[in-house]
């Protein structure tokens, strides 16, 4: 009749390898010398000889009795088997924590960055370098897939959509690009650092990324990572980087009177531009945390736009007055520009209550519900605009040389209200004829003074009508109609401030001058 197997009474799973060497040397070696032949089952292990079990007598163990084999007892040993184990040894080896990032394939780096002294456990605050698993890794690239499209909404949404004024349909949003720096400077190089496929490190970690990041940096000219540290924060169990992001596109976009072309009576000609330049600051924090889900915590989401153009050269049409008033045509001669707008990206309470924005709050936030968790404050919005109308009407000789020029300011561009609009002339080109003009009228004024009329004295009073009115009878109406005199103190001062002195021909004239007598005068200003 076939043998049962023997009961196993001391099944013990999960122990060290030292369990096996507490047994008998004999017992433990039996299954390693005896035949491959041997049928356990059938067999008596008390009739099998020792010359049939050993291949040679040198190194034999030492000659036991199967009774003292068979007399084993496990349970007199346990002690030495379970020494040096604790109940919290065993409940780790039995959950498997997950926390902990090291393991065969993911090793623990800790070691390497964080400083232990005194031999004392590593500070709550200290940061290390950390090994991602796939399961993180994914849970970045999700999170930040969800903010560049987050970037979309907002880049389309309120004042970031407003269209600029006096722009051919430009907004911050658009100018900025923001989706665009999201999704290619911040999503794709990290996606790119967990899938390289051409030079793969051997384990991606939490400094590899900050490098990798650093290198995209250094060879992008719009994008900049002002500052970037993180890592492994042993406080929190967490995986953090703090990052200082900044962008700037710079480009030229083109200039049309838009919605208030009727009431300014212009249109810009196509080919005025001027020059923009939009930027984005971009301070947050973004991670995974102990749970494995990803976080972003935003600290300053702003942008800016602004744009200034000079020298403006261009040909302005001006509206008719009327079916049968004749088009006229004007010249903007060194016209400026000048638009400065920022505005501030603000997150509603309802998904920052806790100071972070998790993944599915990033995905709840859509074209629909934006405006349930996002709002952008202008922080500025200014115009300020001169444009100088030369050589007045075409055909026109009487107003050739004169200049006129329209000055445009708006201090709140997003107020829906048309800017303020004033006209202001210059008549410099013109001084000698409006200086002459005056010459005249003083000198009518003074005839008028002479005049017999005014400067006979009158009974009782025994004064003229010109010493009445006047304190200096001899000048009366001279001093009154004298606009001459503040008219050239004008046109002084105006030509002061506008000599440009390190012209040469500026330079000759002082040459001449009487009391300088200096042949070879030079300022020596150079640039």
């Amino acid at each position: 009749m076939a043998r049962s197997g023997s009961q196993n009474l001391f099944k013990l799973e999960g122990l060290e390898q030292r369990i096996l060497l507490s047994a008998d040397p004999l017992f433990g070696g039996a299954v390693i010398w005896a035949s491959d032949e041997l049928d356990l089952a059938d067999a008596d292990l008390e009739a099998v000889s020792q010359e049939e079990v050993f291949l040679s007598e040198e190194g034999s163990p030492p000659d036991l009795s199967s009774q003292e084999a068979s007399s084993y007892n496990p349970s007199e040993s346990l002690e030495d088997i379970f020494y040096g184990l604790t109940e919290e040894d065993v409940i780790d080896g039995e959950d498997g924590d997950s926390s902990s990032p090291a393991s065969e394939d993911y090793p623990d780096l800790t070691s390497a960055t964080t400083t232990v002294s005194n031999g004392e456990e590593p500070s709550s605050q200290s940061v290390s370098d950390h090994p991602f698993t796939p399961d993180e890794a994914n849970a970045l690239n999700d999170g930040l897939k969800a903010l560049a499209t987050v970037g979309s909404l907002v880049q389309d949404h309120g004042k970031f959509s407003s269209l600029l004024p006096l722009t051919d349909g430009a907004s911050v949003g658009r100018l900025l690009g923001l989706y665009d720096i999201l999704d290619t400077r911040l999503k794709k190089p990290v996606y790119d650092y967990f899938g390289d496929a051409l030079d793969p490190p051997d384990f991606h970690t939490t400094d590899g990324l900050i490098n990798a990041l650093r290198a995209f940096d250094a060879d992008d000219d719009i994008i900049s990572f002002d500052g970037l540290t993180g890592g492994f924060y042993c406080d929190t169990n967490e995986i953090r980087f703090d990052v200082d992001y900044s962008a700037t596109r710079r480009g030229y976009l083109s200039l049309d009177a838009g919605a208030m072309a009727g009431d300014l009576g212009l249109a810009f000609d196509s080919e005025a531009e001027a020059f923009f330049t939009a930027s984005l600051t971009f301070d947050f924090v973004f991670g995974v945390d102990r749970d494995g889900q990803f976080f972003v915590a935003v600290d300053r989401l702003d942008a800016g736009v602004h744009v200034e153009g000079d020298n403006l050269k261009v040909g302005v049409e001006a509206p008719q007055s009327s079916d049968e008033a004749p088009e006229s045509s004007l010249n903007v001669e060194n016209g400026t520009v000048k638009l400065d707008v920022d505005l501030s990206v603000r997150f509603d309470e309802a998904i920052v209550g806790d100071g972070r924005i998790t993944l599915p709050e990033l995905q709840e936030i859509t074209a629909e519900t934006i405006d349930d968790f996002v709002s952008v404050v202008a922080l500025r919005g200014t115009l300020l605009v001169e444009l100088p109308l030369h050589d007045g009407l075409e055909g026109d000789p009487a107003a050739s040389g004169s200049h006129t020029i329209y000055n445009i300011k708006d201090a709140d561009v997003f107020d829906g209200v048309l800017p303020d609009l004033s006209v202001s002339v210059d008549i410099s080109p013109i001084k000698s004829s409006v200086l002459d003009l005056f010459e005249e009228l003083g000198e009518v004024g003074a005839g008028i003074t002479d005049s017999e009329t005014l400067n006979i004295s009158m009974p009782v009073i025994d004064t003229s009508i010109n010493g009445l009115l006047f304190e200096n009878p001899d000048s009366g109406l001279g001093d009154l109609f004298d606009l001459h005199t503040p008219a050239l103190e004008h046109f002084t001062v105006l030509d002061a401030s506008h000599f440009n002195i390190t012209d040469e021909v500026n330079q000759s004239h002082i040459r001449t001058l009487s009391g300088i007598k200096i042949p070879d005068f030079d300022l020596g200003i150079e640039g």
